[in-house]
């Protein structure tokens, strides 16, 4: 039998704002015999359920403590980056256009807030006993109960991966790792040296999902097979959600939908048109 294990992470604020609803949903509607690790920050929500496990994540991971203390004050690790040109050449014409002066925050370098997410993963992918461990964000929730069917369909048995393809970079906000996977413990090493090592503020963004697509591609190359499961649908919708079937069950609470309470309706309604997993 397949160990299935989730892992999230949230503060009390946002246990307040919505990652509350996360952990409910999850509770009542995800498979009995799948756990939910959630790494909480100092402090401990009021949730009973023996499938729910909470772990500080500062206490759980040094190495995060010491990446946020490093870059406590680096505003290229907090969102505020240098000045960037978006240039586009014209070849038709001798010259070559200035689209865009950034200087503005952004999440596409806000490199501590989203180690946060990274460093849970690393910790539990090494402190689990599951064979396949799947990210779930805090500002998923569930809609209706999810079968072992539709879970059995989420991590072929040759994939290390599955993951939500976008046309820029992949949506994490659910990721699958096969644990068992010969190729999966050399991926989690040169994904967390990413973040000891410093080594991510070579790449042009360093939030998680670009990041995560760098460590993604390289294996790709060295022959390990992924799965989108989206089937394609992200690179011509940015809501994935609402485009395929894991919208029947998961709702991602995107933008102003996060803090509204009671949650609103799912965008997505029926099969009709979705893509199959």
């Amino acid at each position: 039998m397949t160990r299935i294990a989730v892992v999230t992470t949230f503060n009390e604020a946002s246990y307040d704002g919505y990652a509350g609803r996360m952990l409910d949903t999850f509770d009542r509607f995800w498979p009995g015999d799948i756990r939910l690790l959630a790494y909480s920050e100092q402090f401990k929500p009021p949730v009973k359920s023996d499938r729910i496990i909470f772990r500080d994540l500062l206490d759980a991971s040094p190495e995060l403590v010491a990446f946020r203390e490093r870059h406590r004050d680096n505003p290229r690790a907090n969102g505020r980056a240098s000045r960037r040109l978006r240039l586009r050449v014209e070849w038709r014409k001798p010259k070559i256009r200035v689209l865009r002066v950034c200087e503005a925050d952004s999440f596409m370098w806000q490199a501590v807030r989203f180690s946060h997410k990274s460093f849970a993963i690393f910790h539990a992918a090494a402190n689990c006993d599951a064979d396949i461990l799947y990210w779930l964000d805090s500002d998923v929730i569930t809609r209706q109960a999810i079968p072992d069917s539709f879970i059995a369909q989420m991590m072929p048995a040759n994939a290390m991966l599955s993951y939500i393809a976008r046309r820029k970079f992949s949506d994490c906000c659910l990721t699958g790792f096969n644990l068992r996977h010969p190729l999966m413990t050399s991926f989690m090493a040169s994904f967390r040296h990413l973040y000891v090592a410093d080594a991510l503020f070579k790449y042009p963004q360093y939030h998680d999902s670009y990041l995560f697509d760098v460590m993604r591609k390289r294996y790709e190359r060295m022959g390990a097979v992924n799965h989108d499961l989206a089937r394609g649908v992200g690179q011509a919708h940015g809501h994935v959600f609402d485009h395929c079937d894991l919208g029947i069950y998961l709702d991602h609470l995107k933008g102003a939908r996060k803090d509204m309470n009671p949650p609103p309706e799912p965008v997505f309604k029926s099969l009709a048109g979705a893509s199959s997993l």
